[in-house]
């Protein structure tokens, strides 16, 4: 984890003591990778915590820069990230998606969807995924398993990490679309990947008004609408809801709840499929060009994997709709309000499906 020196620091060879040896001194923006840990050392101007870089050396945390992520660390043991480096099988670069939202205006990815609330309803969450640990505020299981509320699939977790990861290192691994969102991850698919009757649905609309979501994604679906939950939905009015539209190989059927019409529906597709279908594709949709993506995911599958399909669209939107309500705090929680938002950065077919890796377009056909 890197921090940066915003006074004159000492470097405390040792322990976390102000009578430590010091043979040097960090200058004001300087930059320094500890191991993501707080240690209780002397109290200096009122504060007791210090940083360790792996060489052993100790830094008063008052001199230093530290972000959300950095403060929320605490509970993270060494054990904790031994694990996690023993499993992880980090992807070949840091893969930033925010980054990759070309036609987004700076201003508007920097507010890192700070303030936004997004309920993820999808198979739970790998807690001990570094990259996760500090955007996931409440996890909750609606599908009484054994397993409570932990991923034993993966797609939860991959879903709200591309939403809101955050690079525990900072320089590999996964940032989501808007890293200072906040994640409350409803548990409504079955271990056994589906989520039943659809009841739980149900349950976790009902957990993420509870929670006072802003965004609520749902990149789950089925081909018929269940009446209580498309019940439900309809009466949502404070929360903009995204929903994969399906998985389409031959006509462009939407699934419940993309279906609901009070849903946004997102689908990856690609060029050739949108060139044979294009006249038929529901109005209004969502398009992203369907590309394999890399995120976050279980232990079982060494924290990453690389995911594409309209659940990775879902949540890209999601994360996409949590940087706009941020920088416009006023917006309305509705469809066609995000829907016009959405339009002012929307992509042509052609910008969309010939653009690079790194570049991440949508289209937003209405």
């Amino acid at each position: 984890m890197k921090l940066t020196v915003n006074k004159f620091l000492n470097v405390r060879a040792g322990e976390a003591s102000l009578n430590a040896p010091c043979y040097q001194f960090l200058a004001p923006g300087s930059e320094l990778e500890v191991d993501g840990l707080i240690y209780k050392g002397d109290s200096f101007d009122g504060i007791d915590t210090w940083y360790k870089d792996l060489a052993g050396n100790y830094y008063w945390s008052g001199g230093l820069h530290t972000s959300t992520t950095t403060q929320h660390v605490a509970g993270v043991t060494a054990a904790d990230i031994e694990i996690f480096r023993k499993n992880a099988v980090f992807p070949p670069m840091l893969i930033d998606w925010s980054q990759r939202l070309t036609r987004i205006p700076a201003a508007i990815r920097q507010t890192a969807g700070a303030g936004i609330r997004v309920a993820v309803l999808d198979s739970g969450m790998e807690m001990g995924h570094l990259d996760m640990i500090n955007s996931v505020s409440d996890s909750t299981d609606f599908t009484n398993s054994a397993n409570a509320d932990r991923d034993v699939q993966g797609h939860g977790t991959a879903m709200a990490s591309l939403i809101a990861a955050k690079s525990f290192s900072g320089d590999q691994g996964i940032t989501g679309v808007a890293p200072s969102a906040s994640i409350y991850a409803a548990k409504v698919m079955f271990d056994r990947n589906d989520p039943g009757n659809f009841l739980s649905v149900g349950k976790g609309l009902d957990y993420a008004l509870q929670q006072k979501a802003d965004v609520i994604n749902m990149s789950i679906g089925r081909a018929d609408a269940v009446a209580a939950v498309a019940e439900k939905i309809a009466q949502i009015t404070s929360a903009v809801m995204f929903a994969a539209a399906g998985d389409w190989t031959t006509s462009p059927q939407l699934v419940f709840p993309a279906s609901a019409r009070e849903v946004i529906p997102v689908c990856a597709i690609s060029k050739a499929f949108f060139d044979q279908h294009q006249h038929e594709l529901p109005t209004p949709l969502i398009i992203i060009p369907d590309r394999q993506a890399w995120c976050c995911s279980i232990i079982f599958r060494h924290y990453y994997r690389e995911e594409n399909g309209s659940s990775f669209a879902t949540a890209i939107m999601s994360g996409i709709a949590a940087l706009l309500l941020s920088a416009r705090k006023n917006m309305p929680r509705d469809k066609n309000a995000m829907l016009a938002a959405l339009s002012e950065f929307g992509s042509t077919v052609e910008q969309a499906f010939n653009a690079p890796e790194t570049e991440l377009h949508f289209i937003v056909k209405s």
